[in-house]
């Protein structure tokens, strides 16, 4: 692989991180109905519940089965002409990335059986159509296939409660009656996968040395000739240079600098420089008004990961004013509250995450440690039976924590002990 795409990948937040599927094979993309069909309620939430139940059980046949990664290709090379020898090493590179542990199955698999969980949030418009314009899921697919496709959202957590990761899936109809993802994005991306791959293809293509034709203009042709900036970049970020890595971005044209792939890519290698740079940054790019709900989210992780709970709650209200909508959020903020004290605030966070989304676990159990602290033994049952009554739990290590001692020598914690023992 050539030095100009192994750079590339490295600075737009990893190619290998951002190649989020299991490969089937190389194939020719399939052709469409000359009738497109528009997917109904009933393809997408199979396929919702398809990946979800796929990732909870680990099963790699069945998420292999989700995506169409003919169709995915596709929209990723839609328009750029390249030679055989460009195309069989991005064909080489790419089947790579699909095959790493860093791709979308094999992490999101790795996060469930770490104790992480994965939940269908909801069916949702293409990124390109709300609010929020930085993020173009559809990549290089026409406003044609837009008009069939439809979305859903999934949520990622992780068992150290850190900040979650949203993945959306782009579904297009299959077949008489069924759906298949052709795009998707993760929100520790920022843009979608056809993109990641453009961008690799377009580096390929300027790194052969070969003219790119007129026709290929606009951003494709500024991530093209940006190749010595990142090459720049990258050799100084390796070298362990991180203010020149950082100084390098200034080079770039202000429409990549403000694409929100490189405004990750560029935190990431702040943070790298230490938290007071990842500081600096992140204000800068809050003064340009580059803020995306993903930086926002690696704004908590980062905030979270250096013990400043303070400003991973700026983080999550600054992210409040996009349209995430996802109670998990309070929840999450319920936990950051409890820990910096503010448990009045903490419990409220927590209660209005539980009456929004009653399945959300980690709420329930930020409200049972306040009670516990607190000695609020009445309600510590109350949580403890709404956590039996919800949720599949094993109870067996809880008499033996200290932290619960003075609770279960309490009369509702002698009721909490003869209900456990009956269901022995």
């Amino acid at each position: 692989m050539s030095k100009s795409a192994v750079l590339l990948a490295c600075v737009l937040s990893s190619f290998a991180v951002a190649a989020h599927a299991q490969v089937l094979a190389l194939k020719s993309p399939s052709k469409s109905n000359a009738t497109p069909r528009v997917l109904d309620d009933d393809a997408v939430r199979a396929l919702a519940l398809t990946f979800e139940d796929g990732v909870r059980r680990r099963d790699r046949d069945a998420l292999v089965g989700v995506f169409d990664h003919a169709a995915m290709l596709e929209r990723a090379t839609k328009g750029i002409p390249t030679t055989e020898k460009v195309k069989r090493a991005f064909q080489s590179g790419e089947l790579e990335a699909w095959e790493s542990e860093s791709s979308l199955i094999e992490s999101a698999m790795a996060i469930t059986a770490a104790g992480g969980t994965v939940r269908w949030l909801r069916t949702a418009e293409p990124m390109h159509a709300q609010t929020n314009t930085s993020s173009t899921v559809h990549g290089s697919g026409s406003s044609k296939d837009a008009e069939t496709e439809r979305t859903v959202l999934f949520r990622l957590t992780r068992a150290d409660a850190s900040a979650p990761e949203y993945i959306e899936l782009v579904l297009a109809p299959h077949g008489e009656r069924g759906a298949v993802a052709v795009d998707f994005q993760s929100s520790t991306d920022a843009v979608p996968y056809s993109r990641v791959l453009r961008r690799w293809l377009l580096a390929l293509v300027d790194d052969a040395g070969r003219s790119l034709p007129e026709r290929i203009a606009g951003e494709d042709r500024q991530f093209a000739l940006a190749g010595a900036t990142f090459a720049e970049i990258d050799q100084a970020f390796e070298a362990g240079r991180n203010a020149d890595a950082l100084a390098a971005w200034a080079k770039l044209p202000e429409s990549l600098r403000a694409d929100p792939s490189v405004v990750l890519a560029r935190l990431r290698a702040a943070f790298a420089a230490g938290a007071p740079t990842f500081d600096a940054t992140l204000q800068e790019i809050h003064e340009a008004g580059l803020a995306d709900p993903a930086v926002e989210l690696l704004a908590i992780d980062v905030a979270m990961a250096t013990n400043r709970p303070a400003r991973a709650l700026n983080a999550l209200d600054a992210l409040a004013r996009f349209p995430v909508r996802d109670p998990y959020l309070d929840a999450l903020r319920g936990s950051i509250l409890r820990e910096s004290g503010r448990r009045e605030e903490a419990r409220a966070a927590c209660r209005r995450a539980i009456e929004a989304d009653p399945q959300l676990e980690d709420a329930y159990w930020t409200l049972l440690g306040l009670a516990i602290e607190e000695r609020r033994n009445d309600e510590a049952l109350s949580i403890l039976t709404a956590l039996d009554e919800r949720f599949v739990i094993r109870w067996d290590g809880l008499e033996d924590s200290p932290a619960y001692q003075a609770f279960l020598e309490s009369k509702p914690g002698s009721r909490w002990r003869a209900k456990v023992a009956s269901k022995r």
